[in-house]
Order: C-alpha cells, then sequence, then structure tokens
C-alpha cells in the first residue's frame, strides 16, 4: 500500500514490520519527490511552503518567463538564487525527450564545480538521480546524459572554439560577468551559432552585476520594448533590489 503523503498514516499497530518498514520508505521518498518540486502556480508565490507545497520553492520572481523569449537574463546580487534557478531551466527543459544544452561558466572547473557539482543548487542536486544514464565530469568536456535521451554538455568560456561544431536547443550561461572580458561576446556569439537550428532557441544567464562592456551591451539589446523587468521584492543581505531581465538578446 503506498501512503498519501497528505494523508493520515495507518495504524501501525496492525502491521509487521515488513509492512511498517515498507510503508515509512514510502512516505520518505513520497516527501522526497515533494521537495524536488520547483515552480508552483501561484501568483506572486514568496517561495514559502503554502497548501499542497509542504517545502521551500520558487519565488515567482525565479519560474521561468512565460511566452515567447529569446534570454533570461538573472542580473542580481549574492544569494538570490541565481544557481538554483537556472539549473532548474536546465532541469525543465531537459525533461523534453532528446533536448540538447549547453552550459557554459568561467572555465570547465567551474563549470563542473558549480553548475553540475553544487551540493544543493547543482544540476546533480536537482535532477533525480532516477533520471540520470550517465554522468561524465571531464576537464575540459563535462557531460550528463539522460535516460530521455537529453544530453547536457558544460564547457569553460575560454574561448569559442570550446562550443565549434555543437549543435544545442537551450543554453545556460553562467557569471556572465566573470567570464573574461576580451572573450566574452565572441563565446556568447558562437553560443547562439550553436542554436540556430534548435525550434525555439532560449538561453538562461546567471550573473552578478558588474559594469563590463559585455553586460553593458547585453542589458542594452533588451530595452524596451523588447525587455520584460521583473522585481524582486524580497530582501537580499541588506543590498538593493535588482531587477530582472527577462527578455535581453
Amino acid at each position: 500500500m503506498t501512503p498519501d503523503p497528505m494523508g493520515a498514516l495507518p495504524d501501525p499497530a496492525g502491521m509487521s514490520d515488513a509492512e511498517l518498514h515498507a510503508e515509512i520508505t514510502a512516505l520518505v521518498e513520497a516527501d522526497a519527490t515533494s521537495a524536488r518540486r520547483w515552480a508552483c502556480d501561484r501568483l506572486g508565490c514568496d517561495g514559502l511552503p503554502h497548501e499542497g507545497w509542504l517545502h521551500h520553492h520558487a519565488r515567482a520572481t525565479q519560474r521561468l518567463p512565460e511566452g515567447d523569449w529569446a534570454a533570461w537574463m538573472m542580473l542580481t546580487g549574492r544569494g538570490w538564487g541565481k544557481t538554483k534557478s537556472a539549473a532548474e531551466a536546465v532541469r525543465d527543459w531537459a525533461a523534453t525527450r532528446g533536448t540538447m544544452i549547453a552550459v557554459v561558466a568561467t572555465n570547465a572547473t567551474l563549470v563542473k564545480e558549480i553548475c553540475f557539482e553544487s551540493p544543493k543548487s547543482g544540476l546533480l542536486a536537482v535532477i533525480p538521480p532516477e533520471d540520470i544514464r550517465r554522468y561524465s565530469p571531464g576537464n575540459g568536456l563535462t557531460i550528463l546524459r539522460l535516460k530521455n535521451g537529453s544530453a547536457i554538455y558544460g564547457f569553460g568560456a575560454e574561448t569559442p572554439d570550446n562550443l565549434r561544431g555543437f549543435a544545442f536547443d537551450k543554453g545556460w550561461l553562467d557569471e556572465y560577468a566573470a567570464w573574461n572580458r576580451h572573450t566574452a561576446q565572441s563565446v556568447y556569439d558562437m553560443l547562439w551559432f550553436c542554436l540556430r537550428e534548435a525550434p525555439s532557441p532560449q538561453v538562461v544567464i546567471s550573473t552578478t552585476p558588474k559594469p563590463l562592456p559585455h553586460v553593458k551591451r547585453l542589458v542594452e539589446r533588451g530595452r524596451p520594448p523588447r525587455l520584460h523587468r521583473r522585481r524582486d521584492h524580497r530582501p537580499h543581505r541588506g543590498q538593493p533590489r535588482q531587477p530582472l531581465f527577462s527578455r535581453a538578446r
């Protein structure tokens, strides 16, 4: 018998040790499955537990934007949840069978240790283990293959040649402001070249704000009317609230 995580437990007095163990195991698994859920549909949700969602989850501003958009830029300070939000976006994309996704960070070490292996917010933390076919970390290229045929490739942003020859459907650019200012734009452009055949190409960009030319250029491209701004009213360690550039390309 599989328990209802929202209902009452059966009377343990009438259960054998094996039945009780199975009941507790099923409850723990159901709770873990519930805790992996990320985005509810409550308008303006603050991410705190509420009916049907007993664990902390995405704030409304951390959900993937709706509608037709090219790039979602999370330009905000530390502690906002950029890495977790981007990893959850990748998880959502990868749930579609056969999706090819590029993840690009400052270098190969950081893409592996932060984007894939971060204990709470990396891809290995948010994608259920039962969905993973094989994880192949490397000094240059890191690959996470899922059982549904989707694959997530991790690259360093040292040179655009790292991405040359690949074809992708989606992309995640992590800490874009920390990329080498001399090559960042070329790597960004190469990623979009790799997305040229995708039916609905989209990129998530997670970065702390820095007044660098490649960051300013990207923000400027998304000025109204193509820019959809979101403001998060959650305090961020005493820092000014930052806007989210949901459409910038």
